[in-house]
């Protein structure tokens, strides 16, 4: 059972007694009630890094395997790049007036133009494990990188040449924000 098919708490305990795996994607708790319930319950798995949501010990007494799927952090920073792409160079503004049929051939050649992200300044929100593959990233780009994280990583900031700000700076310094 996937835990993203039902809405709330009460529905997931109707059901859960049948199933063997679960798979959490939504904000539902597998809590020592939910566990309790589950009969044939083997395995847990939760999408995404952590155990948020489960709780482990109500499942261990039980002899159910606990385990995750961690993001796949290299598939989000090539997201994340992708993104900055697309806005710095405004293909989505302007796919959707080419397809609403108002492109005039040369007359508005440069309207959607935008701006090469080479040599902007990046900032980064958070230099976990997504944060770093995309500070990465931009550093191909020749790009600054600055960061803010709640945890300082001064081996990254030696390795990768990229600087340690407060959210302040690294919002006003930035060309762009991630």
């Amino acid at each position: 059972v996937a835990s993203s098919k039902f809405s709330d708490k009460n529905e997931l305990m109707k059901i859960i007694p049948s199933y063997d795996g679960a798979i959490i994607t939504s904000n539902i708790p597998f809590d020592r009630q939910v566990i309790d319930r589950a009969n044939n319950l083997k395995v847990i798995s939760r999408f995404g890094v952590g155990f948020d949501r489960i709780d482990v010990s109500a499942a261990t007494e039980r002899d159910i395997y606990v385990t995750n799927t961690p993001v796949l952090t290299n598939t989000v920073a090539d997201l994340v790049f992708g993104l900055i792409f697309a806005v710095a160079r405004n293909i989505s503004i302007a796919d959707a007036y080419i397809k609403s049929g108002s492109w005039k051939e040369r007359e508005e050649r440069t309207k959607f133009t935008g701006f090469d992200i080479s040599e902007k300044a990046l900032g980064i929100i958070g230099l976990g494990r997504v944060g770093s593959l995309v500070a990465k990233r931009a550093l191909g780009f020749d790009m600054s990188v600055s960061y803010y994280d709640v945890i300082r990583y001064k081996e990254l900031e030696a390795s990768m040449h990229i600087t340690f700000c407060s959210l302040k700076e690294v919002l006003a310094h930035s060309d762009i924000i991630s």
